[in-house]
């Protein structure tokens, strides 16, 4: 298996968690539906960006802007 070299910036992201809080970021937990730290780099090379970091603060700034405390932001999210 090919080692994948990170960066300082992307180990410390790869530290959290991302959707259930598991602590295992890279452990889709056989759902399809979680996120993983691979799709988030799949999302960040699709929107142009060549930094994980970069992609998450993105992120985190729409979600300051458009989301937080709205009724998004508020409503329990259901199984589909």
């Amino acid at each position: 298996m090919e080692q994948i070299q990170h960066s300082r910036d992307e180990e410390e992201v790869r530290l959290k968690c991302w959707n259930c809080g598991c602590m295992m970021p890279d452990n889709d937990m056989g759902n399809p539906d979680s996120i993983t730290t691979e799709k988030l780099r799949k999302g960040a090379r699709a929107g142009g960006n060549n930094k994980l970091h970069q992609s998450m603060e993105n992120m985190e700034k729409r979600y300051e802007e458009k989301i937080k405390n709205t009724h998004g932001d508020t409503e329990t999210i259901l199984a589909t």
